[in-house]
């Protein structure tokens, strides 16, 4: 006895012959709606114009405290990203990029924002911390 029931490896492989398309929306469009997210569009932004501000200004006339007048709008930001709690996976890969500054820094598991909100999202508030 063979079964009508259409199974999605059926379906998905029938696809290309139909000419018929998938439509997955990508995961930035999906979660562009998020306020960390909204945000997070602000800070790539920002980050962009601060890399070519300091890829065109010689270093000697950047002074510290010309520096944080630049990077200030920028920490703002930052501030406010990792205030927003997560709705998305999307959410916690943009504070995770800002937190790690873009992965090159490792943050402290134990009282890091970041990293409690991750333990909270699993339901293991308390996970490593003995």
């Amino acid at each position: 006895m063979t079964s009508n029931r259409l199974s999605r490896r059926s379906l998905l492989t029938a696809l290309p012959a139909t000419g018929a398309a998938l439509a997955v929306a990508a995961p930035a469009e999906a979660e562009s709606q998020t306020p960390v997210m909204q945000l997070f569009g602000q800070w790539c932004r920002m980050r962009d114009r601060l890399e070519r501000i300091s890829e065109t200004v010689d270093p000697g006339r950047l002074t510290n405290d010309r520096m944080d007048r630049l990077y200030a709008p920028r920490d703002r930001i930052e501030a406010r990203i990792l205030a927003e709690p997560c709705q998305t996976a999307g959410d916690f890969a943009a504070k995770m990029i800002i937190e790690t500054c873009l992965g090159g820094l490792a943050v402290q598991w134990e009282n890091n924002p970041v990293w409690q909100e991750a333990r909270f999202l699993v339901g293991k508030p308390n996970l490593g911390l003995g």
